[in-house]
C-alpha cells in the first residue's frame, strides 16, 4: 500500500467492488468530511 489512490479501477455495475475499493473510497470520503469540518471551523471564526 503506497498511498495510490488512482490504481483503483472504476468497478462496472453489477460488479461487486474489491473490498480494498470499497476501503479507499470510505478513506477518501472520510478525508473530504474532516477537510470541510476543518473549513467550516475556520470560517465561524
Amino acid at each position: 500500500e503506497g498511498g495510490m489512490v488512482d490504481d483503483v479501477a472504476p468497478y462496472r455495475p453489477g460488479e461487486q467492488p474489491t473490498l480494498h475499493e470499497i476501503l479507499v473510497a470510505e478513506k477518501l470520503d472520510f478525508e473530504a468530511k474532516v477537510q470541510r469540518a476543518a473549513r467550516r471551523k475556520k470560517w465561524l471564526k
